[in-house]
């Protein structure tokens, strides 16, 4: 177990059984990179991100009277990027905002015990889509003011999910 005691610039998690405590503080990027990895390299599985920010470079401009009429700048990076080899993540009351995607998880196609659980997360002001996630539950998560699709979830089960002013389709899946 880890938490934090004040910003940082990256987190890379390539190993099981691990819990990071943001502890209120955020995982900031000034370039587009993408500022929290999950088993990028290895294998990670059974880990846990929770209370905190993911804060990428992008700005949003309104640019109409619908509030989804935007330009983004500056946002070409995922927050968090979960990676196939990487089972069993949970990620909890974080607020995402600024990259191109906020949440992307190429978990494994199957319907399979081990999914991605995102609860209590919000997720606004991506230049592209919100959510793009397969194998996961998602519960008690808010899509805000997003370029492109809301979520897009496969293989996945939502509850209690709210996507707002979206530039493409709400929600989108199998």
């Amino acid at each position: 177990s880890y938490y934090l005691t004040g910003d940082v610039y990256a987190v890379i998690i390539n190993a099981g059984n691990v819990t990071l405590d943001l502890n209120g503080f955020a995982v900031r990027i000034t370039n587009n990179s993408t500022p929290v990895s999950i088993g990028s390299s290895a294998p990670a599985n059974n880990v846990t991100i929770r209370n905190g920010f993911v804060v990428g470079p992008g700005v949003r401009t309104p640019t109409g009277t619908n509030p989804w009429e935007a330009t983004y700048a500056g946002s070409f990076g995922y927050g968090i990027y979960v990676k196939s080899a990487a089972q069993s993540v949970h990620l909890e009351n974080i607020t995402i905002s600024g990259f191109l995607s906020g949440i992307v998880c190429e978990a494994s196609t199957e319907f399979s015990s081990a999914r991605i659980q995102i609860s209590h997360c919000m997720v606004r002001d991506c230049s592209g889509g919100g959510l793009d996630v397969r194998n996961a539950e998602i519960r008690d998560t808010t899509v805000q003011t997003c370029g492109g699709t809301g979520i897009t979830a496969n293989l996945s089960t939502l509850e209690k999910v709210i996507v707002e002013r979206s530039g493409g389709t709400g929600i989108y899946g199998s």
